[in-house]
């Protein structure tokens, strides 16, 4: 068909006031409104959320309470009852282009894919704050993923059904990294995964905190998604490690890479981030082995 129906799924966990602008950019689309359907699954929300997607005509809700804090099995529920075609996923805090829908549609069929990895930018608004510059560097990397290890990531994902009768479901329970090993079996399988840099959501950067813990999670669920290459051996190598400081020549990297050459004003600040972040995730991994 021309317009294949999509089934585009939400997992949410308080994040009410973005799921107003995720749900009015899917309202939004550029696609025949009755051939998609928006799935909002909330994961044990304490805010309005489940009440923000109900306020949205025609929206379908769904709850995951059994795994509270995993967006895979909030979107296992959803995929459960979704009738699309296409399975299309996003996160509520994520805001799509208008084209989103029919520039990933188009692609699958201009390329012949099963499978397509959206591009995810960050909304720096003009305040190009050294923090935010460097998640926009190292987090989300949806190019590279798809093009250099055939993954890709569920906050902006599109599925053709016959890839999930095959593959499944998600891993249940997880927090991190669910969506890496779900896209590379699918790879693993023989389906064909391509990258979509016009079907573009956009993200806020997250305040210190927030980026940080993300990133010790990143961290731990490097370990816990690849047993074979971790051990408990290997936790003090790993630990000292962490303090050893990159070079500046890897920002300078990452900014001729990914970046602008606006942002080498922040090369020092950034740089200071990025060894942080070694640290953070050494410790994280080092207490995840030493703990299991």
């Amino acid at each position: 068909m021309n317009n294949p129906f999509v089934s585009v799924i939400i997992p949410v966990f308080n994040n009410a006031q973005r799921l107003v602008e995720t749900l009015n950019g899917l309202r939004n689309q550029d696609y025949p409104k009755e051939r998609f359907e928006i799935i909002v699954i909330d994961n044990g929300s304490q805010d309005k959320s489940l009440e923000i997607a109900k306020s949205f005509p025609g929206v379908i809700t769904l709850t995951e309470h059994t795994y509270k804090g995993s967006p895979y099995s909030a979107r296992n529920r959803g995929l459960e009852k979704a009738r699309g075609d296409v399975l299309a996923l996003i996160d509520a805090t994520c805001v799509p282009e208008r084209a989103w829908i029919k520039n990933a549609i188009e692609r699958m069929k201009k390329e012949g894919t099963d499978l397509v990895g959206g591009e995810v930018k960050f909304e720096l608004n003009g305040k190009q704050k050294a923090l935010n510059i460097y998640e926009s560097l190292v987090t989300i990397r949806v190019k590279e993923s798809v093009l250099e290890r055939q993954a890709s990531i569920g906050g902006n994902l599109f599925i053709a059904r016959k890839v999930y009768e095959t593959i499944g479901p998600f891993p249940e329970g997880l927090r991190s990294g669910g969506d890496t090993i779900w896209t590379r079996k699918a790879h693993e399988h023989g389906f064909r995964i391509s990258y979509g840099e016009d079907s573009v959501v956009y993200i806020k950067p997250r305040p210190f905190f927030k980026l940080y813990k993300k990133i010790a999670r990143l961290g731990r669920a490097k370990v816990i998604n690849n047993p074979r290459h971790y051990s408990k051996s290997d936790a003090i190598k790993i630990f000292i490690l962490s303090f050893r400081p990159h070079g500046l020549s890897t920002i300078d990297r990452l900014i001729t890479t990914r970046g602008n050459d606006s942002m080498i004003r922040y090369r020092y600040s950034l740089w200071a981030y990025h060894n942080l972040t070694r640290v953070v995730q050494g410790i994280s991994q080092f207490l995840y082995l030493i703990r299991n």
